[in-house]
């Protein structure tokens, strides 16, 4: 991969949502600290795994501590968390992933060139490795795998598109 592919990396943010995770979650510190990209760690785990803010060997991951309130669900943390997304600091295109999902950097910026070609375009959908824990391996899966071409997904209103999206 070129040098000028990769640099379009600091184009993207990533946003990691982990919930007592701390094995996954330092997995997937070492696949990004090294790229030229911003990483945003949103941890709704019961205690921090690490100081708030810039992590020292990797000052491009930003973790951050966002434990679950004594009268909130899991699913209500991991909501508050996920609205907390619009007040980060964020590059021009940003990816939501969780702490066991990895996309290759080649991936990223094929998606990137993507968007930048083509500005009727909200959002790429590709495959991702993610750890089957159950048989201890990578696996490639495509995570809305029900994504139909209809008369939503080609209307001008982005909620309407994601409406094509079959979860």
């Amino acid at each position: 991969m070129k040098t000028a592919d990769t640099a379009l990396l600091n184009k993207i943010t990533l946003i990691i949502l982990t919930f007592n995770q701390p094995f996954k979650l330092e997995r997937a510190i070492e696949h990004w600290r090294d790229l030229p990209l911003t990483v945003h760690i949103l941890d709704g785990s019961d205690k921090p795994w690490f100081a708030v803010g810039p992590l020292p060997n990797a000052p491009n991951i930003i973790y951050s501590h966002i434990p679950r309130e004594s009268n909130e669900t899991s699913l209500q943390n991991y909501m508050n968390r996920a609205k907390l997304i619009a007040s980060l600091s964020i590059g021009k295109y940003a990816a939501l992933i969780g702490d066991d999902d990895f996309f290759t950097t080649i991936g990223l910026v094929g998606a990137i060139q993507h968007l930048e070609s083509h500005s009727e375009v909200d959002a790429v959908i590709g495959k991702c490795a993610r750890f089957d824990l159950s048989h201890t391996r990578v696996i490639w899966t495509r995570k809305y795998k029900n994504w139909s071409v209809n008369e939503n997904s080609k209307n001008n209103s982005l909620s309407k598109r994601l409406d094509s999206i079959e979860v």
